[in-house]
């Protein structure tokens, strides 16, 4: 009756009184029981661990316990009699357990977070000259295992401050490269990897990689206080090339790109190497292949293509310095040099026409921007498109009249007599007469308009209207225009009359007013005035 037995032993062994050591006998036949009767060690598991809470060093308890966890995969049940057994031991044997303890929680567990927590457990409990490398070693696994990049780094320094001098440039190398490629931290990086140097100054690797945090970071000091210390100033050039290159980054591209012809361009000044300006011109040059709009190369090579006479590569020059011109009259200057260099050292009249417009547009009361625009456009399509921009621009009421009037004087000069659109021509005139009222060549003009397109009613208007200020002698002529219109033109022969009476009163013997009155008269049956017409050439005869 085993299951008696069992019942009756694990009561006797809860009984007050009962010594420690009977109680533990009683609880390992219990156990016993279960395993070799029963064959059930699932059953046997808590009258070992009640041993063990009575004696903690029991062998047997933990010896069988162990080998239960491990048969039923219990694995943090065994990790944490591992613990028990570790805080029971010292020394090498401790560490051994706490490695299994570790151990089991990686690999059984699958905790990655418990195994951290064991061996910081460890690490705190060591004392200072205990093996803290080893730990640490394993600590460093695990966080880059979870990906703690922090708590990595930090392990990664500790190490570095107890390691021996040949453990010391791996640490570093490896310590270096969590900064710059998990953490994103360029200048945390360049301060190890200069440690590095400082350690073993020829370390390519380290100056390669140093090279590239420093120009990520930006810091081009730094860059060029490497290579000065290093005495390389003359690969200095070369290497930020190389960085600019490799970088899919267009703006650090082309700040490395920058940093780099400054550089050359110093270098420069400083070399007696006859091929040292070329260099500078071809960084220059990549700068641009970067950075398409960049002013300071296009400034810096300007002079350079003038020298050797790059024409159209210095247009696409002025071109960028043009979109960076800081003030209106910078921008005028800048445009009026593009306009020469298109004239005169390209031999393209139309493209300076095509400049010579856009600097009209900015600044159409610039007193030479009209002129320039005239003259080169010449081509009647030319000639129409600056005759729509005249008329256009002197719509502004804040050009000064003056500038107006100047304006559609030329553009009406030009649709009149190069573009032959004579209505366009008179209502350029007629505006000219807006701004300046009694300007004579645009009432001339107006009036030849006027006779071309045959507009009689508009030319008796335009005569009637400049009568009040046409001078006393001239005022007989100017009234037989009119009158010649009227009776010809437009077959008033009333007003003929009237107008032919006006000019006779002004000169009293003017003869084709005479002549026309009498003409007048006949045609219009007016007998009585024809009569004392004819009288009075009668009287004037004798």
């Amino acid at each position: 009756r085993w299951n008696d037995l069992i019942q009756i032993l694990s009561k006797k062994a809860e009984l007050d009184g009962v010594p420690v050591e009977q109680r533990v006998e009683l609880l390992r036949e219990t156990a016993n029981l279960w395993i070799e009767r029963f064959s059930n060690p699932a059953q046997a598991i808590r009258p070992l661990e009640r041993i063990l809470e009575l004696s903690p060093h029991d062998g047997d308890a933990l010896t069988r316990l162990k080998d239960t966890y491990t048969r039923r995969r219990q694995w943090r049940a065994l990790i944490g009699l591992l613990g028990k057994e570790a805080e029971a031991s010292s020394g090498a044997e401790r560490r051994l357990k706490h490695a299994e303890m570790a151990r089991l929680a990686m690999e059984r567990v699958g905790d990655q977070r418990l195994a951290i927590e064991i061996w910081n457990q460890v690490l705190a409990g060591l004392g200072p000259d205990g093996p803290r490398a080893d730990v640490r070693g394993s600590l460093a696994a695990l966080y880059e295992r979870v990906k703690r990049w922090l708590a990595l780094a930090e392990i990664l320094r500790q190490q570095r401050m107890i390691a021996a001098a040949h453990e010391v440039v791996p640490l570093l190398e490896r310590m270096g490269s969590v900064f710059a490629d998990r953490l994103g931290a360029p200048a945390v990086a360049a301060g190890v990897w200069e440690e590095i140097l400082a350690v073993e100054p020829g370390h390519a690797k380290a100056l390669r990689t140093l090279r590239e945090l420093l120009a990520q970071a930006g810091d081009f000091d730094g860059l060029e206080a490497l290579y000065r210390r290093l005495g390389q100033e003359d690969e200095l050039v070369d290497a930020m090339v190389a960085i600019g290159d490799r970088t899919d980054d267009r703006a650090l591209r082309a700040r490395v790109m920058e940093r780099a012809a400054s550089v050359a361009q110093r270098r420069a000044e400083q070399s007696s190497r006859p091929d040292a300006g070329d260099r500078v011109v071809r960084v220059w040059e990549r700068l641009l292949a970067v950075d398409p709009n960049n002013a300071r190369a296009a400034a810096e090579l300007a002079p350079v293509y003038a020298r050797q006479e790059k024409w159209p590569k210095l247009l696409t020059l002025l071109e960028i310095g043009l979109a960076h011109a800081s003030s209106d009259d910078d921008r005028r200057r800048r445009m009026d040099e593009i306009r020469e260099l298109c004239e005169h050292k390209l031999a393209s009249r139309a493209l300076a026409f095509t400049w010579a417009t856009r600097a009209f547009a900015a600044a159409p009361d610039s007193p030479d921007a009209a002129g320039h625009v005239t003259r080169l456009g010449s081509d009647l399509e030319q000639v129409k498109e600056w005759v729509s921009m005249f008329a256009q621009a002197a719509n502004a009421p804040a050009m000064a009249v003056p500038s107006r009037v100047h304006l559609l004087r030329l553009a009406a000069r030009a649709a009149g007599a190069r573009v032959g659109d004579l209505e366009l021509a008179r209502s350029l005139w007629q505006r000219v007469l807006g701004l300046a009222d009694g300007d004579r060549e645009a009432e001339t003009e107006i009036e030849h308009a006027c006779t071309q397109l045959a507009d009689w009613p508009a030319l008796l208007a335009a005569l009637r209207g400049r009568s009040s200020r046409v001078a006393a002698g001239d005022q007989a002529a100017h009234l037989a225009t009119i009158a010649e219109v009227e009776e010809t033109r437009l077959g008033d022969l009333d007003g003929a009359a009237r107008t032919w009476a006006a000019v006779m009163a002004a000169e009293p013997g003017h003869r084709a007013a005479r002549d026309g009155l009498l003409r007048l008269h006949e045609a219009r049956g007016d007998w009585p005035a024809l009569a004392t017409a004819l009288e009075r050439e009668v009287a004037d005869a004798s």
